[in-house]
Parts: C-alpha cells; sequence; structure tokens
C-alpha cells in the first residue's frame, strides 16, 4: 500500500492497524540467472512512505473496522440473481433470500456472480498463459527478513519473500503452451511448476522441493 492509499486508509481509521500487521520487508535484491546480486532497491523512503501487509491481515482489519456498520455473511455464495428496474433478488445457499439495491461481484478470478450475470466465463475469458503460485517456507528460509530477493530468467521469476507469518517463495511464470490445467488438481499445479522450473539454478531446486512437502502451496489458473 502507498502513494494514494495511505490517505485513504489514514481517512478510514485503519493505518495504524495497518502498520501494525505490516511485513518488514524494505529492500527488493534482484540476481542474474546464476543467483548473484545484480543491485538492491529500497521499497520505501520518508518521502515515499509503503505500508505492505497481506490480503488476509488486510481483510481482517477491513472486516474488525466495518463489522459494526455493516453485515458480514460468512461461509455462503451466492446461487442465483433476479434484477428488475428496482433491485436485484438474491439467493443464497445457505442464507435467507434477500432484495438489495445494489449487488457489486468482487468474488476473484473465477467470478460466481459474473458467471450468473454474464455467463460461463470461457465466453470472456483470454487465456494469456500465464501461470502464478505460492508456497510457504521454513522460518530459517531467509537471512534478513527484510529483503525481498527476486531471480529472473526468460518466462519465468522466483522471489523469496518474507511476510508477518510466514515466508513464502513466489513462482510467476509464461508457458510457450498451455498446460492442462484443472484447478482442484494440486498434484497437477505442482508438476507444473516442477515443469517449469527444472532447468533454473540458484535454489529452484529447493523452492519446487517446498511445494511438494506436506503443506498446502497455492496455484492459480493461467490468465
Amino acid at each position: 500500500m502507498k502513494g494514494p492509499a495511505i490517505p485513504v486508509a489514514q481517512r478510514m481509521g485503519i493505518l495504524p492497524q495497518l502498520r501494525g500487521l505490516a511485513t518488514r520487508n524494505r529492500s527488493l535484491t534482484l540476481l542474474d540467472p546464476d543467483g548473484r546480486r545484480i543491485l538492491q532497491l529500497p521499497l520505501t523512503s520518508d518521502e515515499a512512505p509503503t505500508v505492505e501487509v497481506t490480503r488476509a491481515d488486510l481483510s481482517e482489519a477491513l472486516h474488525r473496522s466495518a463489522r459494526t456498520e455493516a453485515e458480514f455473511l460468512f461461509d455462503d455464495t451466492v446461487t442465483a440473481l433476479d434484477q428488475d428496474g428496482g433491485g436485484v433478488d438474491v439467493t443464497f445457499r445457505r442464507s435467507a433470500p434477500r432484495r438489495f439495491d445494489l449487488v457489486v461481484g468482487a468474488d476473484g478470478m473465477h467470478s460466481t456472480v459474473r458467471r450468473l450475470v454474464f455467463g460461463p466465463e470461457r465466453q470472456f475469458v483470454s487465456d494469456l498463459g500465464l501461470y502464478g503460485a505460492t508456497v510457504p517456507l521454513e522460518p530459517d528460509a531467509i537471512e534478513d527478513p527484510s529483503e525481498m530477493t527476486m531471480l529472473t530468467v526468460p518466462n519465468r521469476m522466483l522471489v523469496v519473500h518474507p511476510s508477518r507469518t510466514a515466508l513464502l517463495a513466489i513462482f510467476t511464470f509464461r508457458a510457450a503452451q498451455l498446460a492442462p490445467h484443472d484447478r482442484k488438481n494440486i498434484a497437477l499445479h505442482k508438476q507444473t511448476v516442477a515443469d517449469a522450473y527444472a532447468d533454473v539454478r540458484w535454489r529452484a531446486p529447493e523452492l519446487v522441493a517446498a511445494t511438494h512437502r506436506p503443506v498446502t502451496g497455492r496455484c492459480v489458473a493461467p490468465r
């Protein structure tokens, strides 16, 4: 969070909470394909302050701030929408049907709300062959908890990212030929990452191996 987001968070009254939840990441170190340091860049300064928080921590701060002003329904989803000139009738999987003046769909890449309103996502998605995956690492996997490290090779990027509670390895890569994809097939996701980084040096073998430990890595569909 930086730039205009800082005064917005200040006006919302959540900036002190976010500062308390911020990661300790202060710099970005770029590596060449052999893992040698090329340069180090500061990620925050007095002139351009940055507050980096995880999505989960940001969500928690927003919920804590708004829970007395707004109603939240958890562990539920929209199953039907029926709009007329006066509003929208919404059917939920678990909760009783409700009527709203406005429905905003902000439920991610594979949006249920968007599918209900506009039709199957395959009608609108243009696959660019970009993949991303993250996996948590052990606490001793990084020497400096204030440094984010990035290695790039053609069509692939590998980042070790410090966080407030857990370190992350972040894989971002582009496939010349789209890999078979099943969002629920975690084994396939892990193999796709392993294949993409098979010839990458530095810590790639170690970090790919981390995806096969008995912890749940997170992979997302190609964009």
